[in-house]
Parts: structure tokens; sequence; C-alpha cells
């Protein structure tokens, strides 16, 4: 057994992937869907969504394999899968030596057949497969391929929405390319339904059943001679038979084309979808003397347009929640497509098809060499880009947005630039408010000798201000600020009193505010008196302690020396 190699980008890939806050999370519906469209349409028993962590794949949506929620990365299939961004396919693992003595190849789950499409995030790491596994050798078909492309493809862009709704002011990139995506698939998908093998039937004039084949018999619940004469209408579900003779009729007598859509309710109670066609074939006379057709069972479409319809509904329903509107550019014709929530953003009717030079006319004067330098040096390189800029709305607003880009390409020619915007006027104001008034607390905290700090207690991150590191005789270049450190600076004598008071505080008990001693870098010993307030979410649980600390060494040595001046009066007073 061969362990597939680390890729190139590993640290940044892996960092993306956990970016994604999606590891060891509970199922989640449409990923389940997407697995589940993958096993049908390839004819597997096994299908994951399968995320390549640094030591791990852990499995996001698994069909065929329910006791199984991870496995060590050396032994996953998927670590080989995301060195390429084509499928990767191994059509027989007991004869291939990179997978021969693996573990899940020797024993269960007997992998014999896997086919893994990268899952490819729109900043272009590879952060794991949609796969599908069989426990006998085979290969995939050419349009089988086509849908577990289209359907990594999905998967993908549910990822980064799903990144959306847990990381704040996050935006979802993907929204243009999943609508694309979407219809590009469903076509697809169309295409293969019309490809697969069908039930095949032909009847008299009056719409008697001469012949069925096999697989009819099948969709029908019939034996074959159920399936001659007019039994077979028998079949057909009571709300929609009707509609099937008036127009199975309708072909009878003027040979028009029969299609249609119905349901079918086997003996056993089981229902099916099934697509219907039929031509008259005419006698001598002109006259239609019988008709023959085709059946096709579509219950699987059905379900699978329904999930892909939830998943498009989860994604459009993401994009308005985070207020982030996609578009795209296509480099042949320059046509510019904005999806809804991009036209509120600039002020149009949703639906509004701008030209690219009308689109870009929006920015300010000053941002228009800024993004037309990224576009440009996204063509030349592929790299894309990530800007906050000016532009003024349809209605002469001013608002700052964020506007993110990428180059999409198809068999590597680049074929349009897809993107989102998201207005952050709101959070660019608070931010230049946050430094203003950071600014002004440096002000007044460097006049009065008071030092700041920010424990993180999520991150365990603590964050001490220049002043300090001069409270502690230590250089900030030098040393990291951190609670060890800070530990360790603590007088010995009173880092019991200080741990407590820390824990009260958290607690609830009473504010933190609490004098200790420290051992400073040159081995001096300082007073600080500190004080701090805890921050909670909407459940109260802690999220952090932030505070002050100034030095109160002087006070406490002219406190000593007021005491001892005070015993000195004292003994005198009880001399006399």
């Amino acid at each position: 057994m061969s362990a597939a190699p680390f890729p190139a980008n590993e640290a940044a890939r892996v960092q993306s992937l956990r970016d994604l806050l999606i590891l060891d999370t509970e199922p989640e519906a449409q990923f389940g869907a997407l697995v589940k469209m993958a096993s049908l349409a390839c004819g597997v028993p096994i299908s994951l969504i399968s995320l390549i962590d640094a030591d791990r794949q852990w499995f996001k949506a698994n069909v065929g394999l329910p006791a199984l929620s991870e496995t060590p990365r050396d032994l996953a299939f998927c670590s080989h899968a995301i060195l390429d961004q084509d499928i990767f396919q191994v059509c027989d693992a007991t004869v291939d030596p990179r997978f021969a003595d693996n573990p899940l190849v020797t024993a269960e789950p007997n992998i014999r057949f896997y086919a893994g499409a990268p899952l490819r995030l729109s900043t272009g790491e590879r952060v794991g497969t949609l796969c599908v596994i069989d426990r006998k050798p085979r290969q995939l078909d050419a349009q089988q391929r086509d849908i577990l492309t289209e359907l990594a493809l999905v998967a993908a862009c549910a990822l980064e929405g799903r990144r959306a709704l847990a990381a704040e002011h996050r935006l979802l990139q993907e929204q243009a390319q999943v609508t694309a995506l979407l219809r590009d698939s469903e076509a697809r998908f169309r295409a293969l339904s019309d490809a697969s093998p069908v039930g095949v039937f032909s009847a008299d004039a009056q719409g008697h059943s001469t012949y069925a084949n096999a697989c009819l018999q099948n969709i029908f619940g019939l034996t074959a001679a159920q399936s001659l004469g007019l039994a077979w209408t028998d079949a057909i579900h009571p709300k929609d038979r009707a509609g099937v003779q008036e127009a199975m009729q309708r072909t009878a007598a003027s040979g028009a084309e029969f299609d249609q859509e119905f349901r079918v309710q086997q003996t056993d109670g089981a229902l099916r979808h099934v697509h219907s066609k039929a031509r008259s074939i005419l006698g001598p006379d002109n006259k239609v003397r019988s008709m023959v057709g085709t059946v096709q069972d579509i219950t699987e479409r059905k379900s699978q347009d329904l999930a892909l319809r939830d998943s498009q509904a989860l994604l459009d329903r993401t994009g308005r929640m985070a207020g982030v509107g996609g578009w795209t550019i296509d480099l042949v014709s320059k046509a510019v497509t904005w999806s809804d929530e991009t036209c509120r953003i600039l002020g149009v009717e949703p639906g509004y098809r701008p030209t690219l030079e009308e689109a870009m006319g929006l920015y300010t004067p000053e941002a228009r060499p800024v993004i037309q330098a990224a576009v440009d040096q996204c063509m030349a390189s592929g790299q894309g880009w990530d800007l906050e800029l000016p532009l003024v709305t349809a209605g002469g607003r001013r608002i700052w947005t964020r506007s993110v880009g990428t180059l999409d390409s198809s068999d590597g020619v680049p074929v349009r630039l897809i993107g989102a915007l998201q207005d952050v006027t709101q959070s660019r104001s608070q931010r230049d408010a946050l430094v203003e008034t950071r600014e002004r607390m440096e002000m007044a905290t460097d006049s009065g000798e008071i030092g700041i700090w920010d424990f993180n207690l999520a991150s365990n991150v603590l964050t001490w201000d220049a002043r300090m590191y001069q409270f502690y005789g230590l250089n900030p270049s030098e040393q990291t600020a951190h609670y060890a450190l800070w530990m360790h600076h603590l007088h010995p004598d009173d880092r019991i009193g200080v741990k407590q008071a820390v824990r009260d505080a958290l607690g609830g008990l009473r504010p933190y505010n609490t004098e200790f001693r420290i051992v400073r870098g040159d081995g001096t010993v300082r007073h600080l008196r500190a004080t701090g307030r805890v921050t909670r979410d909407n459940e109260g649980r802690a999220l952090r302690l932030v505070g002050v600390n100034w030095d109160v060494s002087k006070v406490r040595e002219l406190s000593l020396e007021l005491e001892r001046k005070e015993q000195m009066l004292r003994s005198v007073t009880d001399s006399l």
C-alpha cells in the first residue's frame, strides 16, 4: 500500500477546510441528497462526501456505510483523488499495487471499485471528494462521470454556502456559479434519462397492449400476461387513469403523438412516476392501425429534481440572509448577469441585465482603475481578487462594497468571470469608528499609564498593549503575551488568589478587581492593580475577560511608609 503524497498547497488547503467550520458537524439534508443522487445515478451501493483533514478523512454525508464516520488519511482513496482536478477512478483495487493490501480493500467494507470527484473551492483548494464505491469491479461510463463531476461542483458550492451561514460577514462567492451549474446539471440529467433503458410496448388502435418488454413489466409490476390487453391500465394511479386513457384515444383517433407523465401504483403499493411517448402506425387507408411507444421510469429523476430544488432554495435563502449577491461576466458575449440580491444592493429591479460598461461605470472614478487592474491580473494569471471599493448605486447613493471575483475555465479555456458583491458600508463605518475609538483609548491610557489586556476564552489568546509589556519589563518583539507567560511573572504567593479572582469573575460571583505582585524580567517586584469585565453570549457563557492594569507600587510604598510612621507614633504615645 502506498499513501498519497500531500498536495503542494497542503497548509492552505487544510486551513480552507477548517475555515468552513464543517468538520464533526451533524448531517445536513442537502449533502445527504447529493450522495443519494450520486449513488442512484452511478448504480453503486456506497456514496460519500469525504473531507480530507490533516490526518484523517471525515464523512459529511454517507450512503451505504452507516457505521463508519472517518478513517485515517493514509488509508483514504480520497487522498489520491484530491491531487488532481479530474475524477480519480480505480476499477479493481485488488490488482492496483497502491491499494491491494489496503485494510479497506482486504476487509470491510471490501472496496473493489472507487471513483471520486474532487470538491474544489472557489479559491482553488481541493478539500475532499464526492465519491462512489462498489464491492465489485466496474467502470463509470461517460454520462456517469459527467453526473459525478456536476454533483461535486454543487457539493463544493454547498460547502461554501454553509460557511456563509456559520461565519459573520463571509461572502457566498458561488451564488452565480451555482445557478448556472444547476441549469447545466438539469439538462445533463434530462439527456441521461432519455438515453437510459426504457420499457417498450405496442398496442392496437383501441389501446389493447400487444407487446410489453421485461423493463415495462417491471415498471408496472405486472406479469407478461397481465401486461397485455387493457389490464395494464389498472396499474395506472386512479387519479391519472382517465387522463391517460383520453390521451391514448386521441392518439388512436388522430394519429397525434402520445406524450404523458403519470403515476403507476404497483400491486405491492409502490408508487412509480413514468414518462410515456408513443407514435401511431398508419395503414394503407391512412387510418391508425397500431401504436408503438416507450415508458421511462422517472421516479429517481423526480427525487433528484426535488433535491436539486431544495439545494438551490437553500443557497438562495443563504444569499438573502447574508446580504450577498452574485454576478457573472461571459468572456465571449460580454453579457453580465446579476442575482436578485446584487440588483437590490445596486438599486435596480431584480432581473435587470446591465451592459459591461454600465456595470463598471457604477464604481467611483478612483475605484475603476483598481477593479480594472484586478480583472486584468485575474485574466493573466488566474488569481482572483477580494477588494473593498466605493461605488454609486443607480439611485445615486454612495456605498462601500466588498467585491470578490475569480476566473472560471472549461478544459483549461477561460469562459467567464464569476464573483460576489456585498454592501459593507455599515461595517466599514463601524470599523473606522473602532479605529478612532482605539486611538483615543491609546492616548488616554498612555497619558494615564494604564495597560490594557484582552483574554479570549474561546481561543485561549491573551493580548497586551505596549504599556503592559513595559509593566513586565518585556520586549513585544521578543515575547508574545499568553496565559502561561502571565502566570510565570506572577509572584508565587499571589497566584492562587489571582486564579480564584478570575474564576469568581467568570462564574459571575463578583467583578474582577484584584491587586497582585509581579516579578519583572529584571527580577524586580512591582505591585499592579487590575480590574476587568466579562463579556458573555446570549446563553450567558463567558466569551472573554477584558480589563486594565496600573502600577500601584509607589502607592504601596507610601502606604507601608505611613504604616511604619503610625506604628512609631503609637510606640512613642504608649511610652509617654
